[in-house]
């Protein structure tokens, strides 16, 4: 299946969120606790993004939610005919 422009896009944007949340986290924290929770907010901000991303790639790629597929339904077991007896020859 070739790849789609909105397909591309939400790879790229899943690969942009997850530079930018490491990069985010690989800084040291700040003292300030405003700042802390800016940045928190911040990397929030991104998960969802890349959270988002990735459920648009999912649905794209046609995936099921897990768990969400049931099994198609069971084929009757074979049953055995059964009549009379054939005749058996004399002894």
């Amino acid at each position: 299946m070739p790849i789609g422009a909105g397909l591309r896009q939400a790879y790229e944007l899943r690969d942009a969120t997850r530079l930018e949340a490491v990069a985010f986290l690989a800084v040291e924290p700040p003292a300030d606790p405003i700042a802390r929770s800016r940045r928190a907010s911040a990397v929030a901000a991104l998960v969802k993004a890349w959270e988002a991303a990735s459920e648009r790639i999912r649905i794209a790629r046609g995936q099921p939610l897990p768990g969400s597929r049931r099994p198609g339904p069971r084929q009757p077991a074979r049953r055995v005919r059964r009549g009379p007896a054939p005749p058996q020859p004399p002894r």
